[in-house]
């Protein structure tokens, strides 16, 4: 079946993370005898076309690759909100004595520009997609069906490309922009309309459908949770053996991910013991939270990775007994599910996704922000640790996370929605 994908976000190299599952799941679609092709953006800002040497890397392109058997079409747009006249340091490089104009009005011109732009990229990716479909057809030919990953923006331009020709539209929601009520007055309306263009509507977990549908209650929003490599992620051939019981944390180092909560519960109940915290990922928030581990005096037992390959993701886990996810929020949970498929328990905060992830059987759930119930279930944890069957986890996993388990419910839905049309 010749399936387009247009996700939200992709990745730009074999190197970058972001994106990197929607590549995944593409790849093994590919794998069982689809056509996959994908239509893609990315953002660069104003600072990027100034750095860049080459005129024709420096404004909106269209490039074609092939990559791993995928038609690849990527669409590179400027990020006309991050123009140097949009900076928060406006004041100081607009200065009165250099312009002539005041602070304020320069202020107001700043928020005009602001809310003009953000209005206007739906209507230059609407432009650009548009484009780059009618180049695509004559090269692979009209896909029975196009699936986009979250509706900003891959989803918004997707209704847009199903309008004019009139092919079936799956959308796979995974943005916790619904969860945090990110989404702007002015951009709901445009969500709205492209919800209501759509076929068929997945949301990842029970959780973000739940948040979904208080927002757009004329809508049905059904579950399609992410799917993991079970044939990658595996449990070592090896028990762990001879190494300190050995928590793992791996996500982007960000205020909402709630590591420095982890930390402090670790200090709590571990310091100076033989444990060992291992924190996968990197951020801006990377420094405050390495001067925390000073201030605690845990420095030679957390341990700051930086950004890890697939590969290495998989090895700290296989490497660790135990994962913790600290989170505010979460619409999923993708390394929970990571760490099953390695039979490994999980302990999470009730951040919303990991709340239908999680039982007794593979974890614990704790309050979210809470440094003495999060300390709790860690050294609980630790004590009835043999406790956990590592291969009824793995099958658990298996039995609702594989992508054998993905597969057949997208190819149904899929065949469903073609015979509705």
């Amino acid at each position: 079946m010749h399936i387009l994908i247009i996700p939200s976000w992709y990745p730009r190299s074999n190197n970058e993370f972001s994106g990197i599952f929607f590549r995944e799941q593409a790849e093994e679609l590919s794998k069982r005898g689809h056509k996959i092709s994908i239509i893609t953006h990315q953002f660069i800002t104003f600072s990027e076309i100034f750095q860049s040497k080459s005129l024709k890397n420096a404004f909106p392109l269209i490039k074609l690759t092939i990559e791993n058997n995928l038609l690849v079409i990527r669409i590179q747009i400027p990020k006309i909100w991050n123009a140097p006249i949009l900076n928060e340091n406006i004041d100081q490089n607009f200065s009165k004595s250099k312009t002539g104009y005041t602070s304020k009005f320069l202020r107001i011109i700043k928020k005009l520009l602001n809310l003009m732009s953000k209005n206007l990229i739906f209507v230059i990716l609407t432009g650009f997609y548009n484009f780059s479909f009618k180049k695509y057809v004559p090269l692979i030919g009209m896909p029975k069906v196009i699936i986009a990953q979250s509706y900003l923006f891959g989803g918004f331009v997707a209704t847009k490309i199903k309008k004019r020709n009139k092919i079936p539209l799956i959308v796979i929601e995974h943005s916790s922009l619904f969860v945090r009520n990110m989404i702007s007055e002015n951009i709901f309306p445009i969500i709205r309309d492209a919800i209501k263009s759509t076929d068929k509507i997945f949301a990842v977990s029970q959780f973000l459908a739940d948040q979904m549908s208080k927002k757009f209650p004329e809508n049905i929003i059904e579950i399609l949770p992410n799917p993991v490599n079970t044939d990658f992620f595996t449990p070592k051939e090896k028990a762990i053996e001879d190494i300190p019981f050995t928590f793992c944390i791996i996500c982007y180092l960000a205020p909402h991910k709630g590591v420095d909560i982890a930390i402090k519960s670790f200090a709590l109940k571990f310091k100076n013991k033989n444990v060992i915290l291992k924190i996968g990922g990197d951020g801006k928030y990377r420094r405050h939270l390495q001067e925390l581990v000073e201030e605690l005096d845990i420095v030679d037992q957390v341990f700051f990775l930086g950004n890890l390959s697939r590969l290495e993701v998989k090895n700290l886990i296989q490497d660790s007994h135990v994962l913790i996810s600290a989170s505010y929020f979460e619409t999923f949970g993708i390394t929970i599910i990571e760490s099953f498929s390695c039979g490994k328990p999980v302990i999470s905060t009730k951040s919303g996704g990991p709340n239908y992830l999680i039982n007794s059987n593979n974890g614990i759930l704790v309050p979210v922000g809470d440094v003495n119930s999060l300390a709790e279930a860690m050294a609980s944890i630790a004590i009835n640790y043999s406790f956990y069957n590592h291969d009824k986890i793995r099958q658990s996993c298996l039995d609702l996370f594989s992508y054998e388990a993905y597969y057949l419910k997208l190819i149904e839905t899929i065949n469903n929605t073609l015979l509705i049309k």
